[in-house]
């Protein structure tokens, strides 16, 4: 079985890219299953140099096709903060931030904007390399609304914007949504991603 790497520290990233890709067929490995602890630099301007960049240098340490993501999250009323750096938003925070930390500053900053503006949209950037030649980048786009009070009691760990997090397309939360709903907009891609795993 041909295996694919995963090039994140995110348990639950991992699973969510094997439950997404579960019937191409592959094993999908994590930086941990490989006791990878490096961190790859991230010094992209935007969303598509960090993945490629993250997907480059796991591929490079571990031998193995690897595919890492990275996106950005544009809020209209902030002028498109918090940008590309989003857990670190542009630099005001560190790579170990709080989920609680980051929301207060969220909320903070949107707290006299009115429901109708507050849209924004995250852009995501997915890149595959193979070491013996070879680079692919998908890319797909998600509108959202920021919910005027956050849900304190589901969200993901890791991912503090789950708590405020409306779809805009469906005008759902989070927490409401099922698999199917979360993962639409990734459904144009998969037959691209098939594809590319064929042929590395």
């Amino acid at each position: 079985m041909k295996k694919i790497l995963i090039a994140t520290h995110n348990r639950s990233k991992l699973e969510y890219f094997r439950k997404l890709f579960g019937d191409f067929g592959l094993e999908f490995l994590s930086l941990e299953d490989l006791d990878i602890s490096a961190q790859a630099p991230e010094e992209g301007n935007d969303e598509v140099e960090n993945a490629l960049g993250k997907a480059r240098f796991y591929s490079r340490l571990s031998g193995m096709p690897a595919l890492a993501d990275d996106s950005g999250m544009y809020i209209d009323a902030l002028g498109g903060e918090p940008g590309v750096m989003v857990r670190r938003w542009a630099g005001r925070f560190p790579d170990e931030v709080s989920d609680e930390d980051w929301l207060d500053y969220l909320m903070g900053r949107m707290k006299d904007v009115p429901e109708e503006r507050r849209t924004g949209r995250f852009k995501v950037a997915r890149a595959i390399v193979a070491p013996r030649g070879g680079e692919y980048v998908l890319e797909c786009e998600r509108e959202f609304k920021v919910a005027l009070e956050p849900d304190r009691e589901n969200h993901e760990k890791g991912w503090p914007m789950s708590k405020v997090y409306i779809e805009k397309r469906s005008n759902k939360p989070w927490s409401k949504m099922d698999w199917e709903e979360r993962t639409d907009y990734e459904r144009e891609n998969l037959t691209k991603f098939k594809e590319i795993f064929d042929k590395i």
